[in-house]
């Protein structure tokens, strides 16, 4: 997108919903744009999810999939290779099952 067209939109929306937006809103994130989202994917409003980071949407899969007693570990994803997120699985998996037979 243009930078231009990108300014002209900011500004437009600035003005008209300014106030809303700078504001902590609904959980979901803010309607309209959510909305917008739901009719391009043409998808339901209520499948769009909106969130802050991905970190945010791992907390979300987090709190609906994991069960009190789960385990969590974050990977550093950043700078290593699938080899090596494959190697730690691995040994975090062999670390699990040798303190669960204990």
């Amino acid at each position: 997108m243009p930078i231009d067209d990108f300014r002209k939109c900011a500004d437009t929306i600035f003005k008209e919903q300014g106030k809303v937006l700078f504001q902590y809103g609904h959980y979901s994130g803010y309607g309209p744009l959510r909305q917008w989202i739901a009719d391009w994917f043409d998808v339901e409003y209520e499948q769009v999810l909106m969130g802050n980071s991905s970190m945010e949407f791992l907390t979300f899969c987090a709190a609906l999939f994991m069960e009190k007693g789960d385990n969590f570990v974050r990977l550093p994803f950043c700078g290593i290779t699938p080899q090596e997120i494959e190697e730690g699985i691995s040994r975090l998996a062999k670390a699990i099952d040798y303190h669960r037979k204990k």
